[in-house]
């Protein structure tokens, strides 16, 4: 099984933009936290980092990226 739960969010969005909309969602400020990885925003933002992972991985699997 696919994790990107150590991925930074730039990297997460350089592979589908489109999760950056996820992201915004759940209030993740995308200039200051590209360099942090999903799981220390969702620690410091007290989310849960698995749940905001499966909609981005659906999202990639919706693309078929």
């Amino acid at each position: 099984m696919e994790t990107i739960i150590n991925q930074t969010i730039d990297m997460i969005v350089a592979r589908d933009y489109k999760a950056s909309a996820v992201f915004q969602k759940h209030g993740f400020d995308l200039c200051c936290m590209g360099e942090w990885t999903l799981k220390e925003v969702c620690e410091f933002k007290h989310l849960d980092a698995a749940l905001i992972e499966n909609e981005v991985l659906l999202l990639f699997a919706e693309n078929k990226i």
